[in-house]
């Protein structure tokens, strides 16, 4: 919980944590991956998690690029306080041609919007 505060990250909605903007605006949320992802604020002080996932919805409060840089760094320092290792969507260690992956994918969403599928 320590870790969470020196970051930024507030207990809220959805019993998630929440970074956000000077103005209130959500800019990410952390879930745990325990099932069901939600933290029971009240017991966390004795409770380990097995990982916990950062997400932004994009479009947000700031643009795409921003969020994920204000994310990783957020990441790398909570490995460094609580140990552990970041991780990509399928759960492999996040390297750095996955960042350049994931930046790339996040920018051609933000400018293209979300893939229609079939029509």
């Amino acid at each position: 919980m320590a870790a969470f505060a020196a970051e930024g990250l507030q207990f809220g909605r959805y019993s998630l944590f929440h970074r956000s903007r000077d103005d209130g605006r959500t800019i990410f949320h952390a879930a745990s991956l325990n099932e069901p992802g939600s933290f029971d604020y009240e017991h966390m002080a004795g409770h380990v998690f097995g990982g916990v996932s950062l997400f932004a919805v994009i479009p947000g409060s700031l643009d795409a690029e921003t969020t994920l840089d204000i994310m990783l760094m957020t990441a790398k320092r909570l490995v460094g306080e609580l140990g552990g290792r970041i991780q990509d969507e399928m759960g492999r260690p996040l390297n750095n041609q996955g960042l350049v992956r994931l930046r790339e994918e996040i920018i051609k969403f933000e400018r293209e919007g979300p893939s229609r599928g079939e029509q």
